[in-house]
């Protein structure tokens, strides 16, 4: 059957076959391109510059998606781009959520550059859902899943070998191509985060997984395993005992080989899972031997290697325990013990302080029950809220997304959202599992991978990075929409151009935003990074404090930089509402401090203090021991030639250790400024202390010392304070 179709590059005719795919020539390369962008690119891209790790990943996804829009939009009829149907409960959560980030800033304090940053990628995860499930109800599922579960393959199996690299010849990764993974034997692929590479490896098995199980389901005559004639004469010319003795046919030996890539894909993929020390990666490997056992429509083939890959993953475990045993790689002998206990990590927290933070997460519940702290707000609330139990790295996600909806939007809309959610994935599930055939097939291995994002969604964050999130939003659109309404054919007057002319204006309205915000990313990429001939560090702070987008970073490196905080005070107002780390509390309780607000000065030290970070522990040295850390500042401020030595003389004896660190979450790549900013000169303090009794000294001999009062970071406020009074 012939159908007329208008696809990108193409013209004329393309042919139809009966499950009802198209083979649309240059239509397909365009698709294929378009998700090389959108799925390959991101996941590979090593190099960035800072302070944004993964600015160029999301930058890449987002606009290698807007790719994927546009050619859809040129590809399918346009009467399916207006499909409703179970996307309706979709768009409504998503509507929900939009209106949650756009009011943060109204009464959450929220910057709005942040806030409108979230809220495009908002509606580029609807647009790339209903182009899923335009994709799906136009029957096109499996032209359109093929080229992304290649491109999945292949992202995946390379990202296994930058694993590779990372544990066991460090040394060869440059930060360009192969990103440093940050030792302590865990592979992080060139996202530099361990889960998030373990969750690309288990989407790369199931892709890995469809595209065997197609080649197993091709009939005995189909044309891959039909007799060449050459094998036909040969066949009628020999003696019938020849003939009668067992030989493999061609449909035989084409299983065969499919079962041996099936293998040679399955097993690195499962090994790079291991390399990441990822106990995420593991629950999705026993989802993926659940859905093995599950599904009775899958080949033999398929289940077995479903179903054995935590299998592979056991014997992957156990030879790095034998290898780091015998101590036969020196180089990498110490990065391979680690690795071999990564996965049970003898003597830490298992839950890697997830546990913890749970707990202060269900508290901001109970303290903000109906309105939430505001989208985005997490840290901002978490960080100013006491908790001497509190982890001591620095986090802006509860790493669980329905704490994060309900601590962030408060119970009532995040009970919304989620319940939208959970019965749009629940009619995701009924019409994939309804479908039979190859269309079934595709729209249940889609699932099967946004049910791995939910999982990975319940102990981190996954869908606040655009690399995964519209991926997510198209496989669940395309399930959404799997139901069997009609052929792909349409009479002329069924087609309605005006929704192909609207989603082609939003694509390239979103081109045109991504690339003007990398343009602008550059305006503070000279701050963390200047390039030759640049100006002074303060020209180039105020031309980052003019950005679009990202005025929020030149903010913080005016703050961290500045002899006296409280200069650029309004400064606070955004840096503080992006991520409040150890450099950035200590310069805000200083400028406080400098415009005489005592109590809010004195309650940010003591959050400050709760996190125990080694770079704040110069600053509360004096608590440790006021009398002796005092006398090295009078002696040290002197004006005889023999103070910068008795200085030093003092110096010996103030005791100052800094606790131990247990082994937390690794902090949001994205948002980790602690190595980025690690180049900037520390606050200086002022030299006059203030004066007076200390109102609760720590140190009771020290009010009879003589010496000036206790700094304002070694005493409690005399009121209690929370996070709304910093807004």
């Amino acid at each position: 059957m012939d159908v007329k179709f208008k696809g990108a590059g193409t013209s004329g005719v393309a042919r139809s076959r009966g499950d009802g795919a198209f083979v649309p020539g240059r239509g397909l390369v365009s698709l294929v391109v378009a998700f090389t962008l959108a799925l390959a690119l991101p996941f590979l891209l090593a190099w960035n510059q800072p302070p944004s790790p993964t600015f160029y990943n999301q930058a890449a996804a987002l606009a290698g998606w807007c790719g994927v829009v546009i050619v859809l939009s040129l590809w399918l009829p346009g009467r399916d781009l207006l499909y409703r149907g179970g996307l309706d409960l979709l768009w409504w959560a998503l509507g929900l959520l939009l209106l949650a980030v756009l009011m943060s800033p109204v009464w959450a304090a929220l910057p709005w550059a942040i806030s409108l940053s979230a809220a495009g990628v908002v509606v580029a995860a609807g647009l790339v859902a209903s182009m899923g499930a335009a994709a799906s109800q136009a029957r096109q599922t499996v032209a359109v899943f093929r080229p992304l579960a290649w491109v999945l393959a292949v992202a995946g199996l390379l990202s296994a070998g930058v694993a590779v690299i990372q544990l066991f010849a460090p040394g060869l990764a440059d930060g360009t191509f192969v990103a440093r993974s940050g030792g302590g034997g865990r592979a992080a692929g060139n996202l530099r985060q361990a889960n998030h590479l373990a969750t690309l490896m288990l989407w790369s098995v199931v892709a890995v997984v469809w595209l065997a199980e197609r080649r197993l389901r091709r009939p005995v005559h189909d044309a891959a395993f039909a007799p060449t004639v050459l094998e036909s004469r040969w066949a009628a010319e020999q003696p019938q005992a020849l003939k009668a003795r067992p030989r493999w046919s061609a449909a035989q030996r084409e299983r065969l080989r499919t079962w041996l890539l099936l293998a040679a894909g399955v097993v690195p993929l499962v090994a790079g899972v291991v390399f990441s020390g990822s106990r995420t990666g593991v629950l999705g490997l026993l989802l993926l031997a659940g859905w093995g056992l599950w599904d009775r429509r899958l080949t033999p083939g398929a289940r077995a290697a479903l179903v054995g890959a935590p299998l592979v993953a056991l014997g992957v475990w156990a030879g790095l325990q034998l290898l780091a045993g015998s101590g036969a790689d020196a180089a990498a002998g110490a990065a391979v013990a680690a690795a071999a206990q990564n996965l049970t990590r003898p003597g830490s927290d298992l839950s890697s302080s997830r546990l913890a933070i749970w707990r202060d997460t269900l508290e901001l519940i109970v303290q903000n029950p109906l309105l939430g702290v505001g989208f985005g707000e997490f840290n901002f609330a978490w960080t100013l809220t006491p908790s001497p139990d509190r982890p001591v790295e620095f986090f802006d996600h509860a790493h669980n997304l329905p704490l994060q909806l309900m601590v962030e939007l408060g119970v009532p809309l995040a009970l919304a959202v989620m319940g939208l959610l959970l019965w749009t994935l629940r009619r995701a599930g009924q019409q994939a599992w309804r479908q039979e055939g190859e269309h079934g097939l595709a729209l249940r291995t889609a699932f099967v991978m946004v049910l791995l994002m939910v999982v990975h969604s319940q102990l981190e964050y996954p869908l606040w990075y655009a690399h995964f999130l519209l991926p997510t939003a198209f496989l669940l659109g395309l399930c959404i929409a799997g139901q069997e309404r009609r052929s792909a054919a349409l009479r002329p007057d069924e087609i309605n151009r005006s929704p192909v002319r609207t989603s082609l204006m939003v694509a390239l309205i979103g081109l045109a935003v991504t690339a003007a915000a990398v343009w602008d990313y550059q305006r503070v990429v000279a701050i963390f990074k200047p390039p030759a001939g640049s100006g002074s560090l303060e020209q180039r702070i105020a031309e980052g404090r003019r950005s679009w987008f990202f005025a929020h970073h030149a903010d913080y490196a005016a703050v961290t930089t500045a002899a006296r905080p409280s200069a650029v005070m309004p400064a606070f107002d955004r840096a503080a509402h992006h991520l409040l780390d150890a450099r950035l509390m200590r310069a805000w309780a200083q400028a406080l401090h400098e415009t005489n607000q005592v109590d809010r000065s004195r309650h940010l030290a003591q959050r400050l203090a709760e996190f125990r970070n080694p770079q704040a522990a110069e600053f509360f040295a004096i608590c440790a021991d006021p009398v002796a850390a005092l006398a090295v500042r009078e002696v040290a401020a002197a004006p005889n030639g023999d103070g910068a030595a008795s200085a030093a003389s003092a110096a010996a004896s103030v005791a100052s250790p800094t606790p131990p660190l247990p082994a937390p979450l690794s902090p949001p790549p994205r948002a980790s400024w602690v190595d980025m900013a690690a180049s900037f000169p520390t606050p200086v303090p002022p030299r006059s202390l203030p004066k007076g009794p200390p109102s609760q000294p720590l140190d009771p001999a020290f009010a009879e010392s003589g010496l000036p009062a206790l700094p304002f970071q070694c005493l409690k406020p005399t009121r209690a304070l929370g996070y709304l009074d910093f807004r």
